[in-house]
């Protein structure tokens, strides 16, 4: 069973308690390892990444702490290329 590290809990300060539960949940039963980026934004972050072309809206729901962004770790390093 995988844990959050404390960078993932730290990232989940501010998310919507359902959606912390949840992400909680299903890091527990999942045969992935994940951990979470990014949680709750302040408008001035959701600006920088649609300047950055990381975000195409404004509205995101991140600002009002209802998503998270992750990541999953394949023998302790993150991948974007996994097979599951």
């Amino acid at each position: 069973m995988y844990r959050f590290s404390k960078r993932s809990e730290r990232n989940l300060e501010g998310v919507h308690p359902d959606l912390v539960r949840l992400a909680r949940e299903v890091l527990a039963v999942s045969p992935l390892d994940f951990g979470i980026t990014e949680g709750l934004r302040t408008p001035e972050r959701q600006k920088e990444l649609i300047e950055q072309r990381k975000s195409q809206t404004a509205n995101s729901r991140h600002l009002t702490g209802h998503a998270i962004d992750f990541v999953v770790y394949v023998h302790g390093k993150v991948t974007w290329d996994f097979v599951y």
